[in-house]
């Protein structure tokens, strides 16, 4: 399932002229996120995916007390990732449209 994430990764440092920390941090995202479709989901094929896969694996960064500016960019990161494969015509529905970003909790004073 991995098969265009290199391609999406080429886009961002050469279209996008993301910072190499940044390519790094999207990548990380996006293979984690890959790896629980298919380790935890047994989800193979890119049309699968869904809004209720997309939120178990924030719950799964939620549960290992990711922090929440992590868990945001996470999810920014799938959320870009989808909106490629759906602009390059590679699925037929972005899954990530229909939700919205994790809140950051606020710290009390």
């Amino acid at each position: 399932m991995d098969t265009f994430l290199e391609d999406y990764i080429t886009i961002l440092r050469v279209e996008k002229n993301l910072s190499p920390k940044s390519i790094e941090a999207y990548k990380r995202d996006l293979t984690r996120y890959i790896d629980f479709l298919e380790e935890e989901k047994d989800i193979n094929n890119l049309e699968e995916i869904s809004p209720k896969h997309i939120r178990g694996f924030i719950r799964v960064l939620n549960d290992a007390h990711l922090a929440p500016a992590s868990i945001t960019r996470a999810f920014s990161s799938i959320r870009s990732y989808h909106s490629f494969l759906s602009g390059e015509n590679l699925v037929q529905q972005n899954p990530s449209q229909l939700l919205d970003a994790p809140k950051p909790s606020r710290k009390l004073p």
